[in-house]
């Protein structure tokens, strides 16, 4: 059963503000302690993604739908590929700001459940859509390359 939230967004838009927001730069650019700790190897990205995941969690125990909670995972799962990539990715959080967009994504709910649940569903879904043949064609190149490479391989012997 769902319960109503909106008092606890309060504490959760906080802690989204502390992870994304925070804190001014030059020419107003903002960011907070996601791309700040994310500099920091290892420690800093695990204390931030706890912090991130616990925003996702708070929505699955406020009864949040499947289609809004993929999203928000998403864009998590996003924020960490990004981080992932050697030397640009610490600079990724002052860029990306996952934990906003989830709690944006859950202010939407609570206006508009139905159609925030809608459109939810169907990014998801083309996302996945888009993951998943870049995966098979990752796979089919791979495949194609190890032929090729074995035909090679042959040939020499």
């Amino acid at each position: 059963m769902r319960t109503t939230p909106s008092n606890n967004l309060k504490d959760l838009d906080t802690l989204a503000e502390w992870l994304d927001t925070k804190f001014r730069g030059p020419f107003g650019f903002r960011f907070g302690f996601d791309a700040i700790l994310g500099l920091i190897p290892g420690f800093g990205d695990v204390a931030t993604n706890l912090m991130a995941a616990y925003i996702i969690l708070k929505a699955t125990w406020h009864g949040y739908p499947v289609s809004v909670l993929a999203r928000m995972f998403l864009n998590f799962l996003f924020d960490n590929l990004l981080d992932a990539i050697p030397l640009l990715g610490g600079f990724v959080d002052f860029f990306f700001k996952a934990n906003i967009r989830n709690m944006k994504l859950m202010h939407a709910y609570e206006l508009a459940p139905e159609i925030t649940r809608k459109r939810s569903l169907v990014w998801v879904v083309v996302v996945s859509a888009i993951l998943f043949v870049s995966l098979l064609a990752v796979m089919v190149g791979a495949f194609v390359l190890t032929i090729i490479a074995l035909k090679a391989l042959w040939r020499v012997l």
